[in-house]
């Protein structure tokens, strides 16, 4: 697979299979899919010409699977944007044409996914204890290394109610306003994956500038007060005592949370959390409601291929007017090349209120408002048109 792009970029892929390069010809399309809040996916659509991929050990499930992108121009670098396991194999065997198969996979955290289990950690505890004694674990030994931000609170019992791992550590991040996903070293192989549970780094430097026209081939923002609701009622039960565990957070003055008042009492109610005090209950009411007014934009962006991007980093927009040119965090991640191209799909959401915003811009000329595809170099070479699918 070497299609030349709009930009004269020409990608390239390398996929290893149990420690086995393939042969790159029969990779016909590569789809890799990295996101904040779920365990990295992967899709590989390979020629099976008399069957040599299906009849291939290194393929087979549970094998490991390394996947490369890269351009040759420019040093021809490769960039490793997966790490993962063969989780099923999908047989395409038509009346006429060539016959197929289909590799998918997840990444490391498929690991923090195998089983479930019911089990009560002793308090006084904090979440961020109960996230470190998860992954002493002897299954994560040598597997993770942990980076937790602390919490405060402390809790008499946490639970965990037939959940796998990552389920759990998710649900207790949400609880106070954290993320908790898993990340690979992209550049050793060897070195064991991260596992991450603290604040979302909104503050930090954006990695990277889109601009439609240059290094942005298409930018598709919405935002909407029904993102923005007026308050945020979390309601729990505390058996020992027989009541209601009542926690509540209210919109502030900002026009957002001002305009879903307007249209109506726009109260969310959260009812399933279990929660074992007031003040509980009141910092998860607000971690929600925060995270409902960060996110008052949210938009997809489609660029030619650009294997550096990961989620979990802020860019920068510009050049799509003053209400949609701001930072925004990178929620997830798609690479796909195929024999039309190579394309970066991101997912984002502002990391600031709407209402809040830059520094006016210059006005743009119009014969630089059109669609040139991209003159990156390599890392951000130009792809095949189309918006988000």
């Amino acid at each position: 697979m070497a299609p030349k792009v709009k930009s004269g970029n020409t990608p390239k892929v390398r996929v290893t299979a149990d420690g086995k390069q393939l042969d790159a010809t029969a990779v016909r399309r590569v789809s890799v899919d990295r996101a904040i809040d779920m365990a990295d996916m992967f899709t590989l659509d390979l020629r099976n010409d008399r069957c040599v991929m299906s009849d291939n050990s290194a393929l087979e499930p549970g094998k490991p699977v390394q996947i490369e992108l890269g351009y040759q121009e420019g040093g021809g670098k490769f960039i490793r944007v997966m790490v993962g396991r063969v989780v099923a194999l999908k047989g395409v065997f038509p009346r006429r044409g060539p016959m197929g198969l289909r590799v998918q996979g997840y990444s490391p955290d498929q690991l923090l996914t195998q089983g479930r289990k019911t089990r009560r950690f002793k308090g006084p505890i904090t979440y961020s204890r109960v996230v470190e004694q998860v992954l002493a674990a002897p299954e994560y030994e040598g597997k993770l290394i942990v980076k937790v931000d602390p919490t405060e609170e402390q809790h008499e019992y946490v639970f965990q109610r037939n959940q796998t791992d990552m389920e759990f550590l998710m649900e207790l991040a949400e609880r106070v306003g954290f993320e908790c996903y898993v990340r690979y070293h992209d550049s050793d192989p060897s070195q064991p994956a991260l596992l991450r549970f603290g604040k979302p780094e909104l503050e930090s430097n954006p990695v990277r500038t889109l601009k439609k026209g240059e290094n942005m081939l298409a930018f598709f923002p919405r935002t909407s007060v029904s993102l923005t609701p007026s308050g945020v009622t979390v309601m729990s039960w505390d058996p020992g005592e027989r009541k209601v565990i009542l926690g509540e957070a209210e919109g502030g003055d900002s026009p957002e949370e001002q305009a879903s008042k307007k249209i109506g009492p726009l109260v969310e109610e959260v009812h399933e959390v279990p929660v074992r005090t007031e003040a509980e209950a009141d910092a998860l009411a607000v971690s929600i409601m925060q995270r409902r007014a960060i996110a008052s934009i949210h938009a997809e962006a489609l660029l030619p291929g650009n294997p550096d991007l990961l989620p979990g980093v802020v860019v920068e927009v510009k050049g799509v007017g003053q209400l949609f040119s701001r930072k925004y965090y990178v929620t997830r991640v798609i690479h796909d090349l195929t024999d039309a191209g190579f394309n970066t799909r991101l997912e984002l959401r502002s990391v600031t209120l709407a209402h809040e915003k830059p520094e006016p811009q210059p006005a743009q000329n119009p014969q630089q408002g059109g669609g040139a595809a991209g003159a990156g170099g390599p890392g951000q070479g130009g792809a095949g048109a189309g918006g988000p699918g």
